[in-house]
């Protein structure tokens, strides 16, 4: 790995992080909005809120266009933890009842399990 400016200070550097940061929540948060308004799309087509397809072609395609330094096992992570999240917002009446992050798990295992309430 090369260093452009090798005379940059730490403070300099972090403040570049800081502002990387703050563009990458952004984007998420615009993503997430997005993923909302396609959960509304899937209630109203009556479509399921995992799409293990779309998934998979999705991380893939990522795969691919990834150039480094992040290697493709923390890709897969990160963007896995982004579509679970985006599950969980298309979908807040089966996280509310099984938890954020878990209708990851219980879902493909057993399909949507209604959570009716007594």
């Amino acid at each position: 790995m090369t260093i452009r400016n090798p005379d940059k200070s730490l403070a300099e550097f972090r403040r570049s992080i800081d502002a990387i940061d703050e563009k990458i929540l952004a984007l998420i948060n615009r993503r997430l909005k997005i993923a909302k308004q396609i959960g509304a799309v899937k209630m109203r087509e009556g479509a399921r809120v995992i799409d293990p397809e779309r998934e998979s072609t999705l991380i893939e395609r990522l795969m691919v266009r990834n150039q480094g330094p992040l290697s493709k096992e923390n890709l897969y992570h990160i963007f896995r933890a982004i579509i679970t999240i985006s599950r969980d917002i298309q979908s807040p009446q089966l996280s509310d009842c099984l938890g954020p992050g878990l209708t990851v798990i219980v879902t493909p295992l057993i399909g949507d399990p209604g959570c009716a309430q007594p």
